[in-house]
């Protein structure tokens, strides 16, 4: 099940630099596959970051930020997303 307006995403526009180039205009690259297992929930607004693994049966709060592999039955909060509970 996933919440309204969650965020996940498979890319991004390069590291932060101190350059002319815009944003829009910088290389897109990937950081890695996002994979979701079975029976996962995400509440609203979470984002869900390049190159994480969300194992089967997890939770993940609203507004939390995964930016790391989430282990199965786990509930995961916070930004950055923290595993808080073992189910």
């Amino acid at each position: 099940m996933i919440g309204s307006y969650v965020l996940i995403t498979d890319h991004s526009r390069g590291e932060l630099e101190r350059t002319n180039v815009p944003v829009a205009k910088r290389q897109l690259l990937t950081k890695g596959s996002v994979i979701i297992e079975d029976n996962v929930w995400i509440g609203e607004h979470a984002c869900i970051m390049p190159g994480v693994t969300i194992g089967e049966g997890s939770i993940i709060g609203a507004n939390a930020v995964v930016t790391h592999d989430v282990p199965p039955y786990s509930v995961a909060v916070g930004v950055p997303a923290k595993v808080v509970k073992q189910l």
